[in-house]
């Protein structure tokens, strides 16, 4: 009996100690808590005495430092502030990055609502400021698109429907827009034209890619629309934007990411339709498109099966083909506008080339 009191004795003292222990821990760590508060006191304190712009130093966002980064090197714009004896100039840039971020992440609806009305009143005024200028020169505002489309993209896809109903639309109507320019790869129709097609092989939003398909079949469609007639040996729509649409499109379905190829494919699907009408891009284009979406194909042998990239490739395949066979005539002679294939012959011979291909899904189709 008296050795079991000592190990009694013994395990008592051994809690109160491993105890003792873990208070001193927690004691040790409040105070190292309680340092690190202090300093971040006294960081501010000393920032809000020196003032100005000191503001923009404390954030607490680890990927802060691009957003941080001004869009351009000087203020672009500028609002005349209608007061009856005056109009001061405001310029709107040191908002944009601030208010587009509350936009997009704001968890309380009201502001949310509130920075998205003030980023559609903005890329208003920016257009409508924009459309009066002299066309010859560079647009003031292309850095400031090129951050701000990618963005726009984004809230017409938002879960919010006040957002959405704002921005879907507004998308659309900057497409009708921009689709006017009278130069090729003009700067801000590619920096819109390439914020959808970034967008459009969006790797976890399929709503994304979904709507930037929609966007790049208006996009040819109303590229269409406003291409002026050329005077040559026949007939022909100048179409300003169809061969960059293609030279992106075809980079998509040649990428190494699933997600890229999947969106070239739903956009094909999108707008095939309109390019089957106009006789001047099937001539140019089709034959390429064609190949292109094989060679995808061929890529499609380790993706993911539920995301069902082959299929929808193979199915803008069947498209393509039937399109090629409508307008075999027309593809037996010979054009200069081709790039790969100069006329039909050659494409089938490369076809025949491409039966002994590894890829069994590329090679039975």
């Amino acid at each position: 009996r008296p050795s079991k009191n000592n190990e009694e004795e013994e395990e008592e003292t051994t809690i109160k100690f491993t105890r003792s222990r873990r208070r001193q821990q927690i004691v040790k760590s409040r105070e190292k808590v309680d340092e690190g508060l202090e300093l971040q006191l006294r960081v501010v304190r000393v920032l809000g005495k020196l003032g100005g712009h000191n503001i923009h130093v404390m954030t607490n966002d680890e990927n802060s430092q691009s957003k941080d980064v001004a869009w351009d090197t000087q203020p672009r714009v500028k609002f005349h502030l209608p007061f009856l004896d005056m109009k001061p100039e405001l310029f709107l840039d040191p908002f944009l990055m601030r208010v587009l971020e509350l936009a997009e992440n704001s968890n309380d609806r009201q502001t949310k609502v509130a920075a998205s009305e003030m980023i559609h009143s903005v890329v208003l005024f920016m257009v409508g400021t924009n459309a009066g200028r002299n066309k010859s020169g560079p647009t003031p505002f292309q850095k400031i698109y090129d951050h701000l489309f990618p963005s726009l993209i984004r809230l017409a896809t938002n879960a919010d429907p006040v957002t959405r109903s704002l921005f879907e639309p507004l998308i659309y109507q900057l497409i009708h827009w921009f689709t006017k320019n009278s130069q090729y790869e003009s700067e801000e129709t590619m920096s819109l034209l390439d914020a959808i097609v970034d967008s459009v092989g969006h790797v976890t939003d399929g709503g994304i890619r979904e709507f930037c398909s929609k966007c790049l079949a208006e996009f040819l469609k109303w590229s269409i629309k406003h291409s002026p007639k050329s005077k040559k040996e026949k007939e022909v729509p100048a179409v300003f934007n169809a061969k960059s649409l293609f030279k992106r499109l075809f980079s998509l379905a040649r990428h190494p990411n699933p997600y890229k190829r999947l969106g070239s494919a739903l956009t094909f699907g999108q707008l095939y339709r309109t390019f089957r009408e106009e006789e001047s891009l099937v001539d140019i284009f089709v034959l390429e498109m064609l190949q292109n979406n094989i060679f995808s194909l061929g890529l499609c042998l380790n993706d993911d099966a539920s995301m069902d990239t082959a299929s929808k490739i193979t199915l803008v395949i069947t498209e393509l083909a039937k399109i090629v066979e409508k307008k075999a005539t027309l593809l037996n002679q010979e054009s200069k506008h081709r790039r790969l294939y100069k006329n039909l012959t050659e494409f089938v011979e490369w076809v025949f080339k491409e039966i002994r291909r590894n890829e069994e899904r590329s090679r039975t189709q």
